[in-house]
């Protein structure tokens, strides 16, 4: 590994490590603290309704909205430490990421497997999740996608994970397929001893990431 290979290692390998502790913190200090908030604003509320005073409706609303922040970071928290390695662990929190980018965003995403896998490796397993979280990312704020699609499979050893969407396309610049956090992308699957595609030309956008032995079948349904 070259020096330069190195220092990219260490940097995605040191964002990760800020990224779960911002989840863990938000969902062990913040999540907490906001729901003893709006414990507190029902037990008002009641208070206030008993005695028909007008500031109920006030404190109804205050209870709505912290219950919509404690919704909020849930989803944030999710979003930085997304899953528990296991049997299912990666096929569950890209479905997971899906169903929320649906809820959030109002664009259709889908999940589709042949079969049901585990990833075996946990920090690969993070680096893919990584790479189709920056491709939603991609194809809702560059490429104003409507829908997404997303695809796993393995054929042989070699685990196939593709990020397709309807959007506008990368562009054929330089300045259009190196940003956007696709080098990143690239250097994640590279770690990995796999590669990385990035097609799009004003149709949509693909990626296809391969990479070999990270992954093995095990009983279950026959498509998710």
């Amino acid at each position: 590994m070259t020096q330069r290979s190195r220092l990219e290692k260490e940097l995605i390998d040191a964002g990760e490590r800020e990224r779960l502790r911002v989840g863990r913190d938000l969902h062990d200090d913040l999540g907490q603290l906001l729901s003893g908030i709006a414990f507190l604003s029902s037990a008002v509320e009641k208070k206030l309704s008993a005695q028909s005073l007008p500031e109920a409706s006030a404190a109804k609303e205050i209870r709505s909205l912290v219950q919509d922040a404690i919704a909020k970071t849930h989803r944030l928290s999710l979003g930085l430490t997304p899953m528990t390695i296991g049997e299912g662990g990666f096929l569950t929190a890209i479905q997971e990421l899906a169903a929320m980018t649906e809820r959030v965003f109002g664009v259709m995403c889908g999940v589709e497997c042949d079969q049901l896998l585990v990833v075996d490796r946990p920090v690969a397993a993070t680096n893919l999740y990584r790479i189709v979280q920056e491709s939603i990312s991609n194809a809702v704020r560059h490429g104003r996608a409507h829908s997404i699609a997303i695809s796993v499979a393995l054929r042989g050893n070699q685990l196939t994970l593709t990020v397709r969407d309807d959007g506008v396309g990368l562009g054929t610049s330089p300045s259009a397929r190196e940003g956007l956090g696709l080098s990143i992308m690239k250097h994640r699957v590279e770690q990995l001893g796999g590669t990385l595609e990035i097609q799009g030309d004003g149709g949509g956008t693909t990626i296809v990431c391969l990479v070999p032995g990270i992954a093995r079948l095990i009983p279950g349904p026959a498509a998710l």
